[in-house]
């Protein structure tokens, strides 16, 4: 395996808005896409962030013990680094859930695919392709893990698109309530403090 280093924007190691559950999230930084709107334009600037060799990235992310999401900034920007991520992951942690996020749709992706080293071993590994920009017009208060309802959660084996509009609350084992962002605004309303409680700020 080749010993790519990765342009990091930033680790979060408990995250409830990058997909189903609790999810630890690596930022990727660069991204061309430049969706007007966009609620991270630090992450664009390719020439950002700081580099990270994949195998301590895997460690970082592996650390934690939860589901995996991989974001941007644009992941397939860094193709061949993230290929190998996902698979040092697998090797090391079989089964691992994995997430990515794309701003860029799966017709796109199809169309540049001898352009995106590692892109089919990406595929073959992780369990969802989030894809498409986000489009001002298509969010809305009740949505939960994407920007904007255009976005599509895609099992890459299967081509089938997940649903994810699926609003519930959980108890966890010390009694304490927590609930998907759509479900939470759904009841209380849509304050900054709720958001933020939610994990999205």
């Amino acid at each position: 395996m080749r010993s790519w280093k990765m342009k990091i924007n930033k680790f979060v190691a408990r995250s409830l808005v990058d997909g189903p559950g609790e999810r630890t999230t690596v930022y990727l930084q660069g991204c061309p896409i430049n969706c007007p709107g966009c609620h991270s334009p630090a992450r664009h600037p390719a020439d950002a962030g700081h580099e990270m060799p994949v195998d301590e990235v895997a460690a970082r992310l592996l650390d934690v013990q939860l589901p995996v999401t991989i974001s941007g900034g644009e992941p397939l920007l860094q193709s061949a680094a993230v290929a190998d991520l996902v698979v040092m992951l697998h090797l090391q942690k079989p089964g691992l859930h994995i997430i990515v996020y794309t701003g860029l749709t799966y017709d796109d992706i199809m169309a540049i695919a001898p352009a995106l080293p590692g892109l089919w071993t990406i595929m073959k590994q992780v369990d969802v392709l989030v894809d498409g920009p986000y489009v001002i017009g298509e969010d809305n208060d009740y949505m939960q893990w994407r920007g904007s309802e255009n976005q599509r959660p895609i099992d890459p084996g299967t081509l089938e698109i997940l649903d994810w509009s699926r609003q519930c609350f959980t108890i966890g084992e010390a009694g304490e309530l927590s609930g998907t962002a759509g479900a939470v605004r759904a009841v209380f309303g849509s304050g900054w403090e709720l958001a933020r409680m939610c994990g999205e700020a």
